[in-house]
């Protein structure tokens, strides 16, 4: 079981119970990330550079959402099985 946390450094996350935090080496490593919301096989995070996606947490390549506005957004939220960006 992995715990994620977002920050204004990328995303972080811990397999040890919080006992150590290991930064997830990305194209958002430099990118302050606001949120991060999991549904239908896809990681999305949402950015103070708009939002990106990936099927891979552990990746390293997050693709930008190009169908909408490229944006600061803060939060995500599932609503009627529907994606919300704020």
């Amino acid at each position: 079981v992995y715990l994620v946390c977002t920050t204004a450094n990328g995303i972080y996350y811990s397999s040890d119970s919080c006992n150590s935090w290991i930064r997830l080496l990305s194209n958002l490593s430099f990118i302050t990330v606001n949120d991060l919301f999991y549904k239908d096989g896809f990681y999305y995070a949402a950015t103070d550079s708009g939002l990106y996606y990936s099927s891979n947490l552990f990746s390293g390549t997050w693709t930008l959402e190009s169908s909408i506005p490229v944006s600061k957004y803060t939060c995500l939220s599932l609503i009627e099985d529907k994606l919300i960006l704020l």
